[in-house]
């Protein structure tokens, strides 16, 4: 077990400890993966670029572990069938980890959601919700992440899902949006509310007409149907412009800030509105 997970445990008191939410057996060979295993968090920020919206939770020390890709790391617990209990534990390491940087501010947590958790007779639901609730966090500060680089569940079965984790006040943001499998047919029937520009759109995009054209066309459907965008990837001052006079609500990328475990140093909470902010 990860110790930032085994230390939570260690510190609920006896009679607390019997309510804390539980973690799903795994293997001890994954339980020994899991100690090398930490987040790292990106944010996503409105459009003066400094008060943070969000923050992406990005998995870091696979390598470590001995995978040599983050597809690696989930298509092995995947094929070994423990990916959903897997998935449980990252999910309570990257809120303890979230919570200690951002709990006391008005931010959200994006987690990525790997869809094949919930297509097995392992599929636990609740488990996340719970450790919300015993952080006292509540659930509509998460939204999870879809992304269209993976192949999605056949529409009613995940539209299931989704249902699911809305009831429980989750909400869902589409990743990687235009390079993947489904294309329109995905962002029509998973309904998200945040919708993620992939970076192949967003490079280079303040040269490209025709990267103009797609962004100012999906953010138009995008805000008809109430849907915010995020333009993922930014890099460079040009490239934020153009988002932002294209109409991009959010912004991500190494433009704005990189992924860190560490944000003791460039980051402020408004104690009024408890905005984060990068300085």
């Amino acid at each position: 077990m990860h110790e930032l997970l085994s230390t939570f445990y260690q510190q609920q008191s006896h009679s607390s400890r019997a309510h804390a939410p539980l973690l799903l057996p795994l293997p001890d060979h994954w339980n020994d993966h899991l100690k090398v295993i930490e987040f790292a968090f990106q944010p996503v920020v409105s459009r003066d670029c400094k008060t943070i919206f969000g923050t992406e939770a990005l998995l870091r020390g696979y390598e470590k572990a001995g995978f040599k890709s983050i597809k690696s790391f989930f298509d092995t617990a995947f094929s070994e069938g423990v990916l959903h209990a897997l998935d449980v534990s990252l999910r309570f390491l990257a809120i303890l980890q979230w919570r200690s940087i951002f709990g006391r501010s008005n931010t959200r947590l994006f987690y990525n959601l790997d869809a094949r958790c919930v297509n097995g007779d392992s599929y636990e639901p609740g488990q996340t919700a719970a450790l919300l609730q015993h952080c006292q966090l509540e659930t509509g500060r998460v939204y999870l992440e879809l992304s269209e680089q993976h192949e999605i569940l056949p529409q009613k079965q995940i539209e299931l899902i989704l249902k699911s984790y809305r009831s429980q006040g989750y909400f869902l943001a589409l990743d990687d949006y235009g390079v993947g499998f489904a294309g329109l047919r995905t962002l029509f029937f998973t309904k998200p509310e945040i919708l993620k520009i992939d970076r192949f759109f967003i490079d280079g995009i303040n040269q490209d007409v025709r990267k103009q054209q797609f962004m100012k066309y999906l953010t138009e459907f995008a805000h008809a149907h109430k849907i915010a965008v995020v333009a993922e990837g930014v890099e460079t001052p040009s490239e934020i412009e153009m988002c932002l006079a294209l109409g991009a609500d959010l912004l991500q990328g190494y433009g704005i800030k990189r992924p860190t475990s560490h944000w003791s140093e460039g980051l402020t909470i408004d104690p009024v509105s408890k905005d984060a902010r990068l300085h």
